[in-house]
Parts: structure tokens; C-alpha cells; sequence
């Protein structure tokens, strides 16, 4: 039905089953029942190895290396980004910078 698949990025410091919470009421149940493939950056729980990470390796290392994985998955040129909370402002920020790509 899509061809195009739905890479989702959460915020940093909450939990991404937040738009998932009440059975029936599922963000990902409900795209993946429209036929989407949905892939979606689960940031996990920072340690001491992660203090010195900057925003820059979220965006242009982690966010891009998932983007290529997907493209390449899938064969493609371009996949969607769709930023829940903070997410939207790194998926927003990765937009300029792919349009290199």
C-alpha cells in the first residue's frame, strides 16, 4: 500500500511507548494496520560511556546511520522522519542536511 517506510524518533529522555499507553489507542498498531513499515529509535537509558555525547552525533551520527539502514533495506533514495517531542527537533534538524543526499 506505502512504499515509502516511517522512521520515528523520539525524544532523548522519555520512554517512546508514551503514544502507545491504552490498548486500542496505539500510534504504531494503527500505521502498521495502514500497511507502513515503521522503524523507530529507542535511545535507551544513558550511562557514564554517554556523557560526552554531543547533539550532533544524535543527529548526523545515530538518526543518519538509521536513515541509511532503512534506505538501504528497503532500496531507497529517501525514507519519512516523523519527530514525536524532542524528536521532532532532531528529525527537524536532520532535514538540511540530507538534502545533500
Amino acid at each position: 500500500m506505502f512504499n515509502i517506510p516511517i522512521l520515528i524518533v523520539y525524544a532523548l529522555v522519555n520512554r517512546p511507548y508514551i503514544v502507545d499507553l491504552q490498548e486500542g489507542r496505539s500510534l504504531v498498531a494503527n500505521l502498521l494496520n495502514l500497511g507502513l513499515d515503521i522503524y523507530l529509535i529507542d535511545w535507551g537509558y544513558p550511562n557514564q560511556d554517554d556523557r560526552w555525547l554531543t547533539i550532533d552525533k544524535y543527529i548526523n551520527g545515530y538518526i543518519n546511520n538509521c536513515v541509511d539502514i532503512i534506505r538501504d533495506r528497503h532500496n531507497l533514495k529517501q525514507i519519512n522522519l516523523l519527530g514525536i517531542c524532542q524528536g521532532e527537533l532532531s528529525a527537524f534538524a536532520k532535514v538540511p542536511f540530507t538534502q545533500k543526499r
